[in-house]
């Protein structure tokens, strides 16, 4: 053995790289990875016969099986290996796409080696060229495991990780086959006293991600049913069913309310009123009987009052101030005099994305998220219901429960 990073213990430092139907960054990173000290790992998760032709290049050792067994299932498999082949080593998970680079995979496993009993992500950080796609996925599922388990995470999707050989056990012990494995060991590490630490990383897109074989639909589900037994969050577009839920959930001292973005000016019609001003003291603290508390659900509250606060259940309206555009994008509105107007300045719909991650923020113990039905453009062109069919459709891909079907 040998001591990479000349602290008083020698471990060796193994990069596992899962991977189905890979191209040529692999071969690039592999390349990269050999010319370190690290000792590359690939698994090939079943893909068809057409890419061995790729894995016949890998100078590394490459680990296959016949059948797709889906991100967790490789992991493990790679992890088993390793256990019965190697002592006193570090292990950082790659993807192997070539989003992750060879620096981050040792400055994550230089943590690692000083601090053996902690589980460490590499964080990244949302850049211009982050695709929506990933952001908005990625800020879904933070704000879950953060009400799930208090614990903030910047980036619960990333896929570089490292940890030592101490937490292999753990690691062969969480469930799950495909892209939930690496939320279930998230959220298992807090049951079982592992600490987490995230480091920051190169935050690397390769043609807007479309390599990743994560399926929105199918994938999200399956993490997010692992979360919702703990912080349910559930669609709706009933404001009677919402508000009957959340005030159903309430437990003695506890507070529900009704949470709009401030630019929220076309869910009048559905009766709710997104006020410039309320009595927050009296919103947060007055008997649920009083008109003013926030358990009467009459009173809405925006971003601004409520940031920086919580309450325990919450119905976040979703206006089509923020709405989906050709179903692959985000588009940003504000509402003027009498119709809608594109916000064109990037702070400006910075901005609005902001709003709209403070509301979905504030709930401790879960949330209902309202998106209205809309009407005919012909009777009201500013309640478009395409504008919030799209939006309802797109939150309920990414994994979201309705709330009519609870069982």
């Amino acid at each position: 053995m040998y001591n990479y990073f000349g602290g008083n213990m020698e471990y060796k430092i193994i990069a596992l790289i899962p991977s189905l139907e890979p191209d040529n960054n692999l071969i690039e990173l592999i390349n990269k990875l050999s010319k370190t000290k690290i000792i590359p790992i690939v698994v090939n998760d079943g893909s068809s016969k057409e890419y061995d032709k790729i894995f016949k290049k890998l100078k590394c050792k490459v680990l296959s099986y016949d059948t797709n067994m889906g991100k967790g299932y490789a992991l493990k498999y790679g992890l088993q290996y390793i256990t019965n082949n190697y002592t006193d080593y570090i292990v950082v998970t790659m993807d192997s796409d070539g989003q992750h680079t060879v620096e981050d995979a040792l400055k994550i496993s230089k943590y690692v080696e000083d601090n053996p009993d902690t589980l460490v992500i590499g964080s990244r950080k949302r850049g211009k060229n982050t695709p929506l796609r990933s952001y908005f996925g990625n800020t879904i599922t933070r704000i879950i495991y953060r009400g799930a388990t208090s614990i903030d995470i910047y980036d619960t999707q990333s896929g570089l990780r490292a940890f030592s050989y101490k937490l292999v056990p753990y690691m062969l012990e969480v469930k799950g086959n495909r892209f939930e494995y690496e939320m279930n060991v998230l959220l298992n590490s807090k049951r079982n006293n592992i600490k987490i630490k995230e480091i920051d990383i190169q935050t690397i897109y390769i043609n807007k991600n479309s390599g990743s074989h994560f399926n929105t639909f199918k994938d999200s589900f399956k993490i997010y049913k692992e979360i919702f037994v703990k912080y349910p969050v559930y669609i709706t577009r009933d404001f009677s069913a919402a508000k009957a839920w959340a005030r159903g959930q309430v437990r003695g001292s506890q507070r529900c309310g009704v949470l709009a973005c401030s630019s929220a000016q076309r869910l009048k019609p559905e009766g709710i009123f997104v006020q410039t001003d309320i009595d927050v003291k009296n919103w947060f603290l007055a008997p649920s009987d009083d008109l003013r508390s926030s358990n009467m659900m009459e009173v809405v509250a925006s971003e601004f009052k409520v940031q920086g606060l919580e309450i325990d259940w919450a119905v976040v309206c979703w206006d089509a101030d923020l709405r989906r555009k050709n179903n692959c994008e985000w588009d940003y509105y504000s509402f003027r005099g009498t119709k809608w107007m594109r916000r064109n300045k990037a702070e400006q719909r910075r901005y609005l994305v902001n709003s709209y991650r403070v509301l979905l923020t504030r709930a401790r113990q879960g949330m209902v998220i309202l998106v209205p039905e809309g009407v005919n453009p012909e009777d009201d062109p500013t309640r478009d219901n395409a504008y919030y069919n799209a939006i309802y459709e797109y939150l309920l891909s990414c994994g979201i429960y309705e709330l009519h079907n609870l069982k």
